[in-house]
């Protein structure tokens, strides 16, 4: 894409080291926050409101994605007076889940985070049963934004309830609202994140080809775009120098074996 100068939307890459540096030749653009402002949002919650000092890290060694939410969880957990105790390797073949949880008592860890790639998402369930039948206190647990879908809750059941994870938008945020009835009412259910981020690249790339548009034409567009709430999933879209969209993510709880939004102080 870069040496053919053919603009791309991603709408579900966090990763902050996708993050281009050549900002006048960038062809890359993104409709999500990068993990770093996911990352800070959660090490904030997880400080301050949760009022947690110490936490685990469980993430994949092999997924960028996995790396970058661990180094920028860690990084701003750390900023604001918390301890990441550990980081255990998801893709370990010889890791026993139980094992681990047990010893995290010792070291007085009362958080859990779950950075998985798309991969690994399927051992959440069983780090939260694991957790559920522990002799000791429960742990608390988080995560990042893989996890808000709706295997979390079929296979993780009451293990998972209370999980909090940090998401690009949630239909039940104030700004998402007006979409999300919009959405449901169009495509007969409920949408997610991917489904809003989605939609706003789709809209920034018909914003970007109304009429005689080549490659150096579309890219000037896009990065020049100002899309409102009401032409996007709720929240304004432009995009920074490299392509990037500044927008606040939010919280989501499980509860009662749904997904509720986070009220924030």
């Amino acid at each position: 894409y870069d040496q053919a100068g053919v603009a791309i939307i991603s709408s579900t890459s966090t990763g902050t080291d996708l993050t281009s540096v050549d900002v006048k030749n960038n062809v890359f653009f993104r409709t999500v926050p990068l993990n770093r402002a996911l990352a800070r949002k959660l090490a904030q919650h997880v400080k301050t409101q949760a009022s947690l000092d110490k936490a685990v890290i469980f993430y994949d060694a092999d997924s960028v994605y996995s790396k970058s939410f661990k180094k920028d969880f860690k990084t701003h957990f750390e900023d604001l007076g918390g301890e990441v105790v550990r980081d255990i390797k998801l893709n370990d073949s010889n890791l026993n889940i139980t094992e681990k949880l047990k010893n995290l008592s010792q070291d007085q860890v009362k958080a859990v985070m779950l950075f998985p790639s798309v991969e690994y998402r399927v051992m959440t369930p069983q780090i939260a049963k694991a957790n559920a039948n522990l002799d000791q206190q429960r742990l608390r647990l988080f995560g990042g934004d893989t996890l808000n879908n709706y295997r979390t809750l079929q296979e993780g059941g009451q293990a998972v309830e209370g999980l909090t994870m940090v998401v690009p938008w949630f239909r039940e945020a104030p700004d998402a609202q007006d979409f999300s009835q919009a959405a449901s009412q169009l495509w007969r259910g409920e949408v997610n994140w991917r489904t809003a981020t989605s939609f706003d690249a789709t809209q920034a790339f018909i914003q970007a080809l109304f009429q005689d548009a080549d490659r150096e034409i579309i890219l000037k567009r896009l990065r020049n775009i100002n899309l409102v709430a009401s032409d996007t999933s709720g929240l304004g879209l432009k995009f920074t120098d490299q392509g990037e969209r500044e927008s606040e993510p939010v919280l989501v709880e499980v509860v009662n074996g749904g997904f509720k939004l986070v009220s924030e102080p």
